[in-house]
């Protein structure tokens, strides 16, 4: 008989930079330990909270 772990709730994150297969903008969602890991690392921060580049600043 499988044992069933509990599902473990995920945090979303967006990337602003690369990341293992991960690009500036794509948002996922991880165990909160890699989550909080990649924003430490500056490979992530909350969805939406990504800073705006030079060329996202020219676009009208």
């Amino acid at each position: 008989m499988a044992t069933q772990k509990k599902a473990e709730k995920k945090v979303q994150v967006e990337f602003i930079k690369p990341w293992n297969r991960y690009v500036r903008k794509d948002v996922a969602a991880f165990d909160p330990e890699t989550a909080k890991k990649l924003k430490d690392q500056k490979f992530a921060v909350e969805p939406g909270k990504a800073p705006k580049t030079e060329s996202e600043d020219s676009v009208a």
